[in-house]
This record gives structure tokens, sequence and C-alpha cells, in this order.
């Protein structure tokens, strides 16, 4: 079952709109201040599944969460389809992640890290 579908941890959930939920990521990069997932409240795989309010609703979230936890400046990557082309762990479900570094860990090692 996907984990995301199951919401496993709702107690990380920070904030939820029609189309899309956010939470705290439960395993941060090394690295980040801040790591949050968001992720669509229904398993599509997709952003051509998505209706335009959907898409607009996913910016509005990334803009709430720059003003909420007073994000200077992130990265924010969208992850959808077959995991062995974009790296992440979540199979087939539509979700993007805010990642904030913390000056600890250079930049470049964060965003292009190889996967444990």
């Amino acid at each position: 079952m996907c984990p995301l579908c199951t919401l496993d941890d709702p107690e990380r959930v920070v904030r939820e709109g029609r189309h899309w939920r956010v939470k705290h990521n439960r395993a941060p990069y090394k690295g980040l201040s801040l790591h949050l997932v968001i992720f669509a409240k229904t398993h599509i795989d997709s952003p051509a599944e998505l209706s335009v309010e959907a898409k607009a609703e996913y910016f509005d979230l990334v803009l709430w969460a720059q003003r909420e936890f007073n994000i200077p400046g992130c990265g924010v990557i969208m992850r959808l389809g077959d995991t062995r082309y974009h790296g992440g762990s979540i199979p087939e479900h539509l979700h993007g992640q805010i990642m904030v570094p913390d000056g600890t860990v250079p930049v470049e090692k964060i965003f292009y890290q190889e996967r444990a």
C-alpha cells in the first residue's frame, strides 16, 4: 500500500488543502533545517491528472510554507512516475518536496546527493 495514501503519520501534517496535504518529512535529508512533503490527497501519478484548481493550490501551499516557516530560499522539486527515474522512495504517487538548507552542508550535496 502507498505510504502517502495510508497517511500513517497524520501528526506530521501541517496544512491540508482540498487537493493536497503538507507534512514534515519523516526522514529529512542531512543538512536541511526544514524538509516538507506536499502530496496529492488522491493516488495520482502525473500532473496531467490535476485540475487547474489543484495545480494552483500546489503553488499556493508552497507560498504558504514560505510565509509560515519564514523561508528565505529553498529547493522545490516534484516527483512523479516510476521511482527508477526520479530517485525517490514513494512509488507512483505525485508529490513534491520543499527543502531548506541549514548551511552545514554544501547546497550541491543536498540537492544532488546519493541515496543510502
